[in-house]
């Protein structure tokens, strides 16, 4: 699960909202890719709902956002969200 907490946190103390894991992938990639995942199970779930980590991943998402996190980041793949 997804703890908003803890990334909330991070970013008040001034982590780095571009950091990137060893792959190249940034906290807003994942947080992108962990929506996919959950919105694609409540596709596939019988009451069609999306989960809470999917609204967490959203909020994640947005607030990376505001804080200045790249949207033309590009992991070592040549993927990026844009």
């Amino acid at each position: 699960t997804l703890d908003v907490d803890a990334v909330e946190q991070a970013v008040a103390c001034g982590a780095d909202v571009n950091m990137a894991d060893e792959a190249g992938c940034s906290a807003l990639m994942a947080a992108i890719d962990y929506n996919a995942v959950e919105c694609k199970k409540a596709e596939e779930g019988p009451s069609r709902r999306m989960s809470d980590d999917s609204w967490k991943a959203r909020y994640i998402f947005t607030m990376l956002l505001s804080e200045g996190a790249s949207t033309s980041q590009v992991d070592k793949l040549g993927e990026s969200i844009a």
